[in-house]
Protein backbone atom coordinates (compact mmCIF):
# COMPACT_ATOMS: atom_id res chain seq x y z
CA UNK A 1 0.00 0.00 0.00
CA UNK A 2 2.84 2.00 0.74
CA UNK A 3 3.44 2.39 -2.86
CA UNK A 4 0.30 3.51 -4.14
CA UNK A 5 0.79 6.42 -1.54
CA UNK A 6 3.85 6.80 -3.00
CA UNK A 7 2.51 7.34 -6.67
CA UNK A 8 -0.73 9.04 -5.59
CA UNK A 9 2.10 11.99 -3.87
CA UNK A 10 4.03 11.96 -6.65
CA UNK A 11 1.60 12.41 -9.38
CA UNK A 12 -0.16 15.10 -7.16
CA UNK A 13 3.53 16.54 -6.92
CA UNK A 14 3.76 16.70 -10.77
CA UNK A 15 0.39 18.13 -11.30
CA UNK A 16 0.25 20.94 -8.65
CA UNK A 17 3.85 22.09 -8.28
CA UNK A 18 3.67 25.45 -9.47
CA UNK A 19 0.60 25.99 -7.44
CA UNK A 20 2.47 24.29 -4.52
CA UNK A 21 5.39 26.94 -5.04
CA UNK A 22 3.48 29.60 -5.06
CA UNK A 23 1.84 28.70 -1.92
CA UNK A 24 5.25 27.95 -0.02
CA UNK A 25 6.62 31.30 -0.94
CA UNK A 26 4.14 32.81 1.36
CA UNK A 27 5.53 30.56 3.90
CA UNK A 28 9.62 30.63 2.98
CA UNK A 29 11.57 32.48 0.73
CA UNK A 30 13.01 29.26 -0.45
CA UNK A 31 9.64 27.89 -1.94
CA UNK A 32 11.34 24.85 -4.14
CA UNK A 33 13.07 23.42 -1.16
CA UNK A 34 10.27 23.54 1.25
CA UNK A 35 8.16 22.08 -1.52
CA UNK A 36 11.16 19.02 -1.67
CA UNK A 37 10.95 19.16 2.02
CA UNK A 38 7.30 18.50 2.58
CA UNK A 39 7.10 15.74 -0.03
CA UNK A 40 10.24 13.93 1.38
CA UNK A 41 7.80 14.26 4.96
CA UNK A 42 4.39 13.48 3.63
CA UNK A 43 5.03 11.20 0.45
CA UNK A 44 3.69 7.66 2.14
CA UNK A 45 0.67 8.95 4.10
CA UNK A 46 -2.28 7.41 2.61
CA UNK A 47 -5.52 8.13 2.48
CA UNK A 48 -5.86 12.10 2.53
CA UNK A 49 -8.69 13.69 1.51
CA UNK A 50 -7.58 17.43 0.63
CA UNK A 51 -3.79 16.37 -0.53
CA UNK A 52 -3.83 20.77 -0.83
CA UNK A 53 -4.69 21.40 2.60
CA UNK A 54 -2.65 18.91 4.00
CA UNK A 55 0.59 19.66 2.07
CA UNK A 56 0.38 23.29 3.09
CA UNK A 57 0.26 22.19 6.82
CA UNK A 58 2.72 20.12 6.45
CA UNK A 59 4.72 23.23 4.88
CA UNK A 60 4.32 25.23 7.84
CA UNK A 61 4.98 22.53 10.09
CA UNK A 62 8.16 22.04 8.41
CA UNK A 63 9.45 25.45 8.94
CA UNK A 64 7.78 26.65 12.27
CA UNK A 65 9.55 23.26 13.71
CA UNK A 66 12.57 25.41 13.29
CA UNK A 67 13.85 21.87 11.57
CA UNK A 68 13.81 23.06 7.96
CA UNK A 69 15.26 26.64 9.22
CA UNK A 70 18.14 24.68 10.82
CA UNK A 71 19.08 22.81 8.18
CA UNK A 72 18.08 25.23 5.33
CA UNK A 73 21.59 26.39 5.51
CA UNK A 74 23.91 27.62 2.80
CA UNK A 75 26.38 25.30 3.11
CA UNK A 76 29.62 25.51 0.62
CA UNK A 77 30.74 21.70 -0.21
CA UNK A 78 33.91 20.33 -1.12
CA UNK A 79 32.95 18.86 -4.23
CA UNK A 80 37.09 19.26 -5.68
CA UNK A 81 40.24 18.36 -4.60
CA UNK A 82 42.24 21.35 -4.61
CA UNK A 83 44.81 22.08 -7.27
CA UNK A 84 48.56 22.71 -7.68
CA UNK A 85 49.85 26.25 -8.09
CA UNK A 86 50.29 25.43 -12.09
CA UNK A 87 46.71 25.21 -12.53
CA UNK A 88 45.59 28.38 -11.29
CA UNK A 89 43.09 28.88 -13.95
CA UNK A 90 41.42 25.87 -12.82
CA UNK A 91 41.68 26.16 -9.39
CA UNK A 92 39.65 29.76 -10.13
CA UNK A 93 37.42 28.18 -12.75
CA UNK A 94 36.04 25.38 -9.88
CA UNK A 95 35.97 28.12 -7.12
CA UNK A 96 33.45 29.92 -9.53
CA UNK A 97 31.43 26.40 -10.34
CA UNK A 98 31.45 25.82 -6.19
CA UNK A 99 30.18 29.63 -6.30
CA UNK A 100 27.11 28.63 -8.52
CA UNK A 101 26.23 25.56 -7.16
CA UNK A 102 26.07 26.76 -3.90
CA UNK A 103 23.40 29.07 -4.66
CA UNK A 104 21.23 26.38 -6.01
CA UNK A 105 18.21 25.34 -4.12
CA UNK A 106 19.27 22.50 -1.42
CA UNK A 107 17.56 19.91 -3.06
CA UNK A 108 19.49 20.25 -6.40
CA UNK A 109 22.46 21.21 -4.30
CA UNK A 110 22.29 17.56 -2.99
CA UNK A 111 21.48 15.61 -6.10
CA UNK A 112 24.82 17.53 -7.82
CA UNK A 113 27.02 16.65 -4.56
CA UNK A 114 26.14 12.92 -4.89
CA UNK A 115 26.21 12.72 -8.56
CA UNK A 116 30.09 14.31 -8.28
CA UNK A 117 30.97 12.00 -5.82
CA UNK A 118 30.26 9.22 -8.10
CA UNK A 119 26.48 7.75 -6.93
CA UNK A 120 24.59 6.57 -9.39
CA UNK A 121 21.07 8.56 -9.70
CA UNK A 122 19.52 4.89 -10.15
CA UNK A 123 21.26 4.17 -6.32
CA UNK A 124 20.02 7.71 -5.03
CA UNK A 125 16.23 6.91 -6.43
CA UNK A 126 16.29 3.55 -4.44
CA UNK A 127 17.37 4.58 -1.49
CA UNK A 128 15.61 7.59 -1.16
CA UNK A 129 12.54 6.97 -2.68
CA UNK A 130 12.54 9.89 -5.04
CA UNK A 131 11.78 9.43 -8.39
CA UNK A 132 14.61 8.62 -10.77
CA UNK A 133 13.35 10.91 -13.68
CA UNK A 134 12.80 13.58 -10.61
CA UNK A 135 16.76 13.16 -9.95
CA UNK A 136 17.26 13.35 -13.42
CA UNK A 137 15.63 16.60 -14.21
CA UNK A 138 17.44 18.13 -11.65
CA UNK A 139 20.76 17.03 -12.59
CA UNK A 140 20.17 18.77 -16.04
CA UNK A 141 18.63 21.97 -14.68
CA UNK A 142 21.78 21.77 -12.69
CA UNK A 143 23.93 21.24 -15.47
CA UNK A 144 22.05 23.57 -17.55
CA UNK A 145 22.20 26.87 -15.08
CA UNK A 146 26.14 26.30 -14.67
CA UNK A 147 26.41 26.39 -18.35
CA UNK A 148 24.74 29.80 -18.75
CA UNK A 149 26.54 31.28 -16.00
CA UNK A 150 29.74 29.96 -17.23
CA UNK A 151 28.79 31.08 -20.84
CA UNK A 152 27.67 35.05 -19.24
CA UNK A 153 31.13 35.28 -17.64
CA UNK A 154 32.68 34.67 -21.07
CA UNK A 155 30.66 37.12 -23.04
CA UNK A 156 31.30 39.72 -20.90
CA UNK A 157 34.84 39.46 -20.41
CA UNK A 158 35.05 38.48 -16.84
CA UNK A 159 38.37 35.72 -16.33
CA UNK A 160 38.94 36.12 -12.73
Amino acid sequence: MRSNANEIWNRFISENYKQLVAVARKIHRDAEDLVHTAYLACRDKENVRNMTGYFTQVMKRQVYSGKFGLDHTYNTYEFFSTATDDEQSDVLMLEQMELFVDRLHKFDRAVWKLHVQGYSMVEVSAGAGIPLQTLYNSLSQTRKTITECFSRQAKSGITE
